[in-house]
């Protein structure tokens, strides 16, 4: 029997190290080969911007998202190369450093084995891989979030012992992920009133809540009258979700979008009803930490199911938060279960193909091919010197200005050509290329090619999105003008010449 357990226990730890070696060569493999997205592109550029004021005012004071991420990126950028790799490496550090402090911390706190399938949760959660591939502020959410559940944890226990001391540690982590996301705002405002009320009886403790609330708007006043204003402006234009948006939410929840992935995850959410049913009575004896994990889940889980008709939360991104939530409870419900040694080591096989399966899907997906259009440009160019006409909106007035009049249209607009400059930098080493940036308009276009080819052999045209791909063979241009079109991803190129 004891040789039996001897092998079991060598088993299971061989496998649960392949598992973690996985997890974390998926973070890092492939990381620059993709290009940026339109929403990298934004941080990027807006880190990029050697002018301090318009750095604040053009792009960090306007976006919705609080500007903590802008500010880390600024800083990152100067010391390392702007280049998919380097933009994208701390997110792979948040996301490992989100998923050991999490693991590790429950591991801690709790003591029986919910540590084990929190690992393997958050080894296969798709949110996990994904965020921690992308330039944007999400995997630090991730950190944040986490780091700010265990925090919330310890406050839940009755004692007063080291309470001011651990409260400050919540409160530091509250601020921090709402300047990161303004998703962390709400979470936060939250965790605050269920502390309050688990505390209500202790005037003492009840006391340093009332004071960490007021340190945490305190410092959030930088940033309310920015959000304020972002508040303001109708986003009516992006409140368009359907049930499209629950499926995304949980694709990123569990096992992203691969055939095994979505077989997995509709498996786990079948399985959660009868976890639940065969726990019942466990959960009711449970202390109040792992009750409030739970129904804190749960209240979380009603909001995704509410996900569509919920006004401002319109993108799964907005969701990321709730995801160390809920796969904690998850672990805490499965700990309630007495799994064989057999079963054990087939939940972390079929982890290990899981995580294979999302990262070879996630790895073969499409994205935004920016840097895709921009390299054909340059190598079709070739040593001559030649206009690139980029579709957009000449930025002539504030940004405050275009997010009033179109927030939707103008505010993605006015920055193509900053995102397109950006590639051409880093490809077009002798700046044989001029960006122009012309208004969708047959009329302007048309005149400008054939004002541009009277004197020159040739002139581009960057399409994004299919804008103006319809209008092309509307445009009346000069006798012996030809075209080319390449097609990329959400980008096609067209090449006039003579």
């Amino acid at each position: 029997m004891r040789k039996n357990f001897n092998n079991f226990y060598k088993l299971n730890k061989i496998a649960t190290v392949v598992f973690i070696i996985i997890v974390v060569f998926a973070k890092f493999f492939n990381l620059e080969s993709r290009s940026f997205s339109l929403d990298e592109l934004y941080s990027v550029c807006a880190a990029l911007e050697p002018n301090y004021h318009k750095f604040l005012q053009n792009w960090v004071l306007y976006d919705s998202n609080p500007p903590l991420y802008y500010f880390f990126l600024r800083f990152w950028l100067k010391i390392f190369p702007a280049t998919e790799f380097w933009a994208r490496f701390p997110s792979v550090i948040f996301v490992l450093l989100a998923s050991f402090f999490f693991i590790n911390g429950i591991r801690k706190r709790f003591h029986h084995g919910e540590w084990k399938s929190l690992l393997l949760l958050v080894g296969c959660s798709y949110s996990f891989l994904f965020f921690a591939q992308e330039a944007r502020a999400y995997g630090l959410l991730l950190l944040f979030a986490v780091l700010q559940l265990l925090c919330f944890i310890d406050l839940l226990q009755p004692e007063e012992k080291n309470f001011r001391r651990k409260l400050w540690y919540f409160t530091v982590f509250s601020i921090l992920s709402s300047y990161t996301h303004y998703t962390g705002i709400l979470v936060s405002a939250l965790l605050f009133g269920i502390l309050m009320v688990c505390h209500y009886k202790q005037i003492s403790i009840l006391k340093k809540l009332i004071v960490a609330v007021f340190i945490s708007f305190a410092a959030g006043l930088l940033w309310l009258p920015y959000f304020w204003i972002i508040l303001k402006i109708d986003k009516s234009f992006l409140i368009d979700q359907d049930f499209t948006i629950v499926k995304e939410i949980i694709s990123m929840l569990f096992f992203g979008y691969s055939t095994i992935g979505k077989y997995a995850s509709i498996a786990v959410l079948a399985a959660l009803p009868l976890l639940v049913y065969f726990s019942w009575s466990q959960i009711l004896k449970t202390r109040s930490a792992y009750s409030i994990i739970l129904l804190l889940a749960l209240f979380f889980i009603l909001i995704i199911a509410w996900s569509p008709i919920i006004p401002y939360f319109y993108y799964y991104r907005h969701y990321i938060i709730l995801v160390p939530f809920i796969l904690l409870a998850i672990a805490v419900l499965l700990s309630f279960v007495d799994l064989s040694k057999r079963a054990k080591n087939i939940l972390i096989v079929a982890a290990i193909i899981i995580v294979v399966s999302e990262g070879t899907t996630h790895y073969k997906s499409k994205r935004e091919e920016w840097r895709q259009a921009v390299e054909y440009v340059v190598r079709s160019n070739g040593s001559q010197h030649s206009k690139v006409i980029v579709i957009g909106e000449p930025w002539e007035k504030t940004h405050l200005e275009y997010l009033q009049i179109d927030p939707g249209y103008l505010n993605l607009a006015i920055r193509k050509k900053t995102f397109y400059q950006y590639y051409f930098d880093r490809f077009d080493k002798k700046h044989q290329l001029e960006l122009v940036v012309l208004r969708p308009d047959n009329k302007q276009i048309q005149n400008y090619i054939n004002s541009e080819l009277r004197q020159n052999n040739q002139i581009y045209l960057l399409s994004n999105g299919g804008e103006f791909s319809g209008n092309i063979k509307h445009l009346q241009l000069d006798k012996g003008i030809s075209s080319v079109k390449k097609e990329f991803y959400v980008h096609e190129v067209y090449k006039f010449y003579k």
